[in-house]
């Protein structure tokens, strides 16, 4: 072996020492996870809900007199019962199963739990892309985190360079785009600011509702396996398990798209609760319980509600944990 042959050796095993080095020290040094600390904190303090979200829990429209979370006009309707509210913008499935799988091994645990499912969170525009997937946060939840297969998996995340982060985005943005199951294009196609003449808008706006919403969703959905096992770990540990079917402005999507989008979003959502029934869960479906004057805005195609529509949801929710709670009193 050559003197260059052998430097090359040493200098790849340097840097397979240094970043595994890397990795340890982020796994003891950096803080804990936030979201975590709250909910070890709420639970000791006698905290008796802990409900999940995405944007739509912290959502307030620029109108709004009364700004407070969704999850505190939940509280406000639960005769003093406490509520933890974890929440960000795009968080999903595999998300909170990562955080009940460490509620459920705490000594203190909420007696229950509100999970609201986004039936968009499941298509291509939130579910595959790069920066939705908060690796790092289901990673430091993770039990099996100091495990040599889970460090190196983690070590490899760290050493990913921009160039591949780019690789992941241009990946993203070809993946393609069904109207059921008939492709209308790719990720990239649909990626435009809503503005232009009427008709112009209108027709934009028809293909964000299909972009969002009108995918095919398939029963072996990653995102279905981590609703099982939520399902699944709240039953073992005797957790009241409270979840719903998001809210979306079905009246818009058939004023943009037409007749095709109520069926297809109903098979979607018959999908999800096929999933939580047969693995004796409860479901509650709130997908067409607002109309479109209860939604933040007229145009886009998100689930961002105004003070009468968190309202309107909060009294909802609300009866159906009082509903779940008294399955078991």
């Amino acid at each position: 072996m050559n003197n260059t042959a052998r430097k090359t050796i040493i200098h790849t095993i340097l840097f397979i020492l240094a970043t595994a080095c890397i990795a340890l020290v982020l796994e003891y040094i950096i803080p804990d996870d936030e979201h975590a600390k709250e909910i070890l904190q709420g639970l000791k303090e006698g905290a008796t809900v802990v409900y999940f979200g995405d944007s739509t829990l912290a959502y307030s429209d620029k109108d709004d007199i009364d700004k407070r979370l969704l999850s505190e006009m939940v509280e406000e309707n639960l005769n003093g019962q406490t509520i933890i509210a974890v929440h960000q913008g795009a968080f999903h499935l595999r998300v909170f199963e990562a955080y009940v799988s460490f509620i459920v091994i705490q000594d203190h645990k909420p007696k229950s739990i509100i999970l609201p499912i986004n039936l968009r969170s499941f298509g291509p525009q939130w579910d595959l892309r790069p920066g939705y997937q908060f690796t790092s946060e289901i990673y430091r939840l993770s039990p099996q985190r100091t495990q040599p297969k889970v460090l190196l998996d983690r070590i490899k995340k760290l050493s990913d360079d921009p160039q591949k982060r780019e690789e992941e985005i241009t990946e993203w943005l070809e993946q393609p785009i069904f109207f059921n199951r008939t492709q209308i294009g790719v990720v990239n196609d649909f990626h435009y600011p809503l503005f232009g003449n009427e008709a112009q808008l209108n027709e934009k706006i028809s293909e964000k509702f299909t972009y969002n919403y009108l995918f095919a969703l398939d029963k072996s959905h990653k995102g279905l396996a981590s609703l099982k096992n939520i399902v699944h770990l709240t039953q073992q540990h005797n957790i009241t398990l409270v979840m719903y079917i998001t809210p979306l402005n079905y009246q818009n999507g058939e004023k943009y798209v037409g007749d095709a989008f109520v069926p297809l979003i109903e098979h979607n959502v018959d999908i999800i609760k096929e999933t939580v029934k047969s693995n004796r869960g409860t479901i509650y479906d709130f997908t067409f319980l607002l109309n479109s004057s209860e939604f933040s805005y007229d145009y886009i195609p998100d689930e961002h509600l105004n003070e009468a529509g968190k309202l309107h949801l909060a009294h909802a929710v609300a009866l159906a944990l009082q509903n779940e709670t008294s399955k078991k009193s």
